[in-house]
Formats: structure tokens, C-alpha cells, sequence
């Protein structure tokens, strides 16, 4: 049963930047990696799986190009960092999943895809994402 199934991954209020569209990214691609996870567990069918993962590169790409933008507005002094971080990523998530997207679901790679998915938005978050937060408040900026 669905239900009986738990979660990858879950929302912390830990990862609040207190911006509210950046939250709101951040909450939708933790949704997006549930959804993932659930075709996965119950087993949805392939074509099902690739239409998932491509929503979740295309979101993650939009969200860092908005994340990119507000942080060149406000002058965050670690934008060309944080945007190279952001092409690796990409990298990575697309190396890992061209079997995913050409050669149909292999199971064991789909499920390491999702492992890093999981720790990439829980670890990128915490440790990248707050740092805008914290530049921010230290500059006294209302988002």
C-alpha cells in the first residue's frame, strides 16, 4: 500500500531561508523526489519514471536559475561558486541517469540517482543555500 510507504525524504523547517520562493522551490523538489521514489516503490512502469525525473531536471534547473538571478541582485559574493556548484550537479544528475532516460529503468542505478538526489537538496541546502540567508541578514537586506 502506498501509505505503508516511507518517505525518502522529508521537509525540515531547518532548511527555511525564509525567502519565500526559494522555500517554496526547495519544498517542490523535495515533493518532486517523494513522487520519484513512489513510482519507484510501486513499481509505476518506466515511461512513467523518466516523465518524473525530467520534470525534476527541468525544476531543478528553473530553480537555479531563479536562485542565480536573486543572487546576483543582491550582490551575494558567492554567486560564481554557488553557480559552479549548480553545473556540477547538472553534470552528475545527467551522467547518472542517461541509462534512466535511453536504456529504461535499471533499478539499482535509479535508486543511487535517488540517494543523490536526497543528499545533494539536503546537503546543498543546509550548507550552500543558507549561506545567502545568513549573507542577508548580515547585510540587513529584506527579500
Amino acid at each position: 500500500m502506498i501509505q505503508d510507504i516511507k518517505p525518502i525524504v522529508t521537509w525540515s523547517d531547518d532548511w527555511v531561508t525564509g525567502i519565500k520562493i526559494i522555500d517554496d522551490d526547495h519544498r517542490h523538489l523535495v515533493d518532486l523526489i517523494q513522487k520519484l521514489f513512489h513510482s519507484m516503490m510501486t513499481e509505476k512502469g518506466t515511461t512513467f519514471i523518466r516523465t518524473i525525473f525530467v520534470e525534476l531536471i527541468n525544476y531543478t534547473n528553473t530553480h537555479f536559475n531563479r536562485e542565480e538571478r536573486m543572487f546576483k541582485k543582491y550582490g551575494f559574493d558567492e554567486l560564481d561558486r554557488h553557480k559552479i556548484l549548480h553545473e556540477q550537479l547538472v553534470e552528475q544528475v545527467l551522467a547518472k541517469g542517461k541509462h534512466i532516460l535511453n536504456k529504461g529503468r535499471q533499478k539499482d542505478l535509479s535508486f543511487e540517482l535517488l540517494d543523490f538526489f536526497k543528499d545533494w537538496l539536503e546537503n546543498h541546502i543546509i550548507k550552500e543555500d543558507l549561506k545567502f540567508k545568513t549573507f542577508l541578514i548580515k547585510n540587513n537586506i529584506q527579500v
